[in-house]
């Protein structure tokens, strides 16, 4: 009985450690900021944020477009590596407004998870505000933790055009955990998607080793029915959907004419 009651004890300490170390660490674990890869050539725009802060973004207009795209990006990235990108988006008739969360590139603070949430809602503020878009003529594209991101706004503006969610997580704890062992969460994607007021698209690599096929899966799902759509990239991991050029037929498609979903899409 002594020998049940001391290995008991003991795993009861090493899960007592475990929670501990997740909520005094998960944010440094999902936020692993790299160092800024590009420096202002004045064509940075800084975004105020809550307490003084500021965001760097990047303001990429497509000729004669009326639709603007929120780009928010991905874990280890920042303005800098994904300009070629946005560029591309642009070329392809949708302008784009992109910007680094708290302590990525050249914004102030550190990384968090209010910090990614305050720097998306100022991104949308500019662009409605500044700008000059509609709800209606604003899409988010989130990519990987930027799906985060793009769910956030879509969630407090439930009048915009539609969302493009790729390589996104379901919940930032079950991206990397295939069981519950962490009595709570972070980043709940999947909740504010079910919520969802218009057209989301899902864009996944089957072989994606990061944020496991089956967190596009458990997005697809909760999305309203009728307003989802779900591409699967069978060759593609976590990287280099965009090489694909079904990707941007297909994304810049899908914002371009605010969403034709369709439940049974592979790409």
């Amino acid at each position: 009985m002594k020998i049940f009651a001391a290995a008991f004890l003991t795993l009861a300490c090493a899960y007592g450690a475990l929670l501990l170390f997740a909520r005094l660490f998960a944010e440094r674990i999902i936020f692993p900021a790299p160092p800024a890869s590009y420096s202002d050539g004045g064509d940075i725009i800084y975004l105020g944020l809550p307490g003084g802060g500021r965001a760097a973004a990047l303001w990429i207009p497509a000729k004669d477009s009326k639709i603007c795209a929120i780009y928010s990006h991905g874990n280890g990235e920042d303005l800098g590596e994904i300009r070629p990108l946005l560029e591309e988006y642009a070329r392809r008739g949708i302008s784009v407004f992109a910007y680094d969360y708290p302590g990525y590139g050249l914004s102030s603070g550190k990384p968090s998870i209010k910090g990614l949430e305050d720097s998306a809602e100022a991104a949308y503020r500019h662009v409605s505000e500044k700008l000059g878009f509609g709800d209606s003529d604003i899409a988010v594209v989130g990519y990987s933790l930027g799906s985060a991101a793009a769910c956030e706004i879509a969630s407090r503006h439930p009048g915009i055009r539609c969302a493009v969610v790729i390589g996104g997580f379901s919940k930032a704890v079950k991206a990397v955990l295939p069981v519950n062992i962490i009595p709570w969460e972070m980043l709940d994607n999947s909740s504010k998607i079910s919520q969802f007021k218009f057209p989301a698209f899902f864009m996944h690599g089957r072989r994606d080793m990061v944020v496991p096929f089956r967190n596009a899966l458990e997005n697809y799902k909760a999305a309203p029915r009728g307003l989802g759509r779900l591409a699967v990239f069978p060759d593609r991991g976590h990287y280099g959907l965009p090489d694909s050029p079904k990707y941007w037929d297909e994304a810049v498609g899908f914002i371009l004419s605010g969403g034709r979903p369709n439940r049974n899409d592979k790409l």
